[in-house]
């Protein structure tokens, strides 16, 4: 069941039965090539086959929630999700504040659906998504210093 849809892409959560889906698991090394990993840590490149991939995708669900980017109009895996949700102490809130936690998020993209407005549109997906559960109070990204494109994000 996917958590949000805008207007060309699904957002999925992933629970560990992906793992088990060779078709899902096939897909995952055509999304992290070298050129989309190169930044990230070691543990996150190399994802060549399906194997690799069910390990990668195990290791990212162990650290936090894992979405699936997914095209619409042909419901091909595009890319990720990550989202690590932590509550905030009551020092952390305002007065004005009710809610309670805080979102960091990544995400990366395959690198033929760069430059196309997707990462905006998913980011924008998302800000929707948690406006409407109302118990968030910030969202918190970084962004690696060369990557443009997700800074004008």
């Amino acid at each position: 069941m996917s958590l949000f849809k805008t207007q060309r892409l699904i957002i999925t959560r992933l629970s560990r039965s992906f793992a088990d889906n060779s078709k899902f698991l096939q897909q995952i090394p055509q999304v992290l090539t070298t050129e989309v990993t190169m930044t990230l840590p070691l543990s996150w490149q190399q994802v060549e086959d399906e194997i690799k991939g069910r390990q990668w995708l195990n290791d990212r669900l162990s650290e936090g929630t894992v979405c699936s980017i997914t095209n619409l109009s042909n419901e091909r895996l595009i890319g990720f999700l990550f989202l690590y949700e932590q509550e905030l102490n009551s020092a952390q809130l305002t007065q004005a504040s009710e809610s309670f936690l805080e979102v960091r998020i990544g995400y990366l993209l395959a690198k033929q659906y760069w430059g196309k407005g997707l990462a905006s549109e998913l980011i924008a997906g998302l800000i929707s998504y948690y406006k409407e559960r109302g118990n968030v109070s910030r969202l918190v990204g970084g962004v690696e210093l060369s990557n443009i494109g997700s800074i004008k994000v």
